[in-house]
């Protein structure tokens, strides 16, 4: 799949979603709603052989450097629910990569965790006067054909950092459930920072609510269910299961000034209602979707939209919770087969069970369900004391 998502906007400095703009309910949501989730560098001169030599569990493929830290898998399935949260993340900020105001020119950024590097891959394309954008990741599956200016490299953001020139800008995403002692690494981001550099992490809370109490009526509701397991899980492993909430005060407590905080709110499923056009950018000259997850997404919730232009099709809200649903549906044998089967000790046969029942919470059109996302930014001091 590509590498590229669709054009960035500039960042813009993040404000904190207001608790009263509770998203509508689309009560004349589509029929086909209920369908949408079946199909729903010194460091990089060589990598030694053993770093891909990749372990294989159940039928899927993991990380074989510090072997059992991140508990979900690198496979091709995974690779694309990644992709598909960067672009979740993306449709969220209106298509920026970024929030934090650094000055891109001849900047030096990190990614941490940096996983499919489709991040990194759109940074360096959208400033290629950036002098280096790495990513890491403790698995080596990232794609060679990058801009000139990213790297990638095999490495764990929570061991001692190798002292390098400092960054710019340290980004991070999606690390719930990876970092067991968030403060130190937050130290370490701030002492591989420049003097004026800055700091943004972006990490969604996984516990799904409702604001017309859907989930909260709906007895043994399978993706809190998954998520009140895998905290089990965290606890028993020494991570944290739902950093975002707390990234804030980590990053004051170390020294960062101008810290921001914004939250938004991601639905799941296509039950908002706000259709609308869907966006230019979105579009080739010819009709069909730009992005490669719109064949999946709109053949579910538009069985005959390959026929259509610029027809009314989605909003931003419904086109989320749509996608949200597709990586909660296809995701959730990468969430628990390693976490149950390894840390809780369930079958294999359990593990299906419980993902077949998953699968079936999430397509309930009489749950409204939604998660918070987190972004925080931070800027080390011009001016630091000895």
């Amino acid at each position: 799949m590509s590498g590229k998502s669709p054009p960035a906007a500039p960042p813009a400095e993040p404000t904190e979603q207001s608790a009263d703009a509770r998203i509508e309910v689309d009560d004349e949501a589509l029929e086909s709603d209920s369908a949408y989730g079946d199909e729903l560098s010194n460091y990089s001169t060589s990598l030694a052989s053993s770093v891909k030599d990749f372990q294989f569990k159940h039928g899927r493929r993991y990380h074989s450097y510090q072997a059992g830290s991140y508990q979900f898998p690198n496979d091709e399935p995974e690779q694309e629910r990644l992709d598909m949260f960067h672009h979740i993340v993306n449709l969220s900020l209106d298509g920026k990569l970024h929030l934090a105001p650094f000055n891109p020119e001849g900047a030096r950024v990190l990614d941490i965790g940096t996983g499919t590097g489709i991040w990194a891959i759109d940074m360096g394309d959208l400033y290629p006067q950036a002098e280096l954008i790495l990513g890491n990741d403790l698995s080596p599956i990232q794609p060679s054909w990058v801009p000139p200016n990213v790297k990638f490299v095999v490495d764990d953001a929570e061991s001692d950092w190798v002292p390098i020139k400092p960054y710019d800008y340290i980004h991070a995403r999606y690390l719930s459930a990876s970092i067991s002692d968030w403060p130190r690494l937050v130290k370490q981001c701030y002492d591989h920072l420049t003097p004026g550099g800055w700091v943004e992490f972006h990490d969604v809370d996984g516990n799904p609510h409702s604001e017309d109490g859907s989930t909260e009526m709906t007895p043994k509701y399978k993706p809190q269910e998954m998520m009140d397991l895998l905290a089990v899980v965290c606890e028993k492993s020494n991570k944290v299961l739902q950093p975002g909430g707390s990234i804030k005060k980590w990053l004051e407590d170390a020294g960062f000034i101008n810290v921001k905080y914004m939250m938004k709110k991601l639905p799941i499923g296509t039950w908002p209602k706000d259709k609308t056009l869907v966006r230019d950018d979105y579009l080739r000259m010819d009709g069909n979707m730009s992005h490669p997850f719109y064949d999946l997404y709109f053949s579910h919730l538009l069985p005959n939209s390959k026929e259509l232009s610029l027809t009314v099709l989605a909003g931003v809200q419904k086109e989320i919770g749509a996608f949200m649903a597709l990586q909660c549906t296809e995701g959730v044998e990468a969430f628990t087969t390693y976490p149950f089967t390894q840390v809780l000790g369930w079958s294999k046969e359990e593990v299906e069970v419980f993902c077949a029942q998953l699968r079936a919470d999430v397509k309930r059109r009489d749950v409204h369900a939604l998660c918070p996302m987190h972004y925080v930014i931070g800027q080390k001091p011009e001016k630091t004391e000895a």
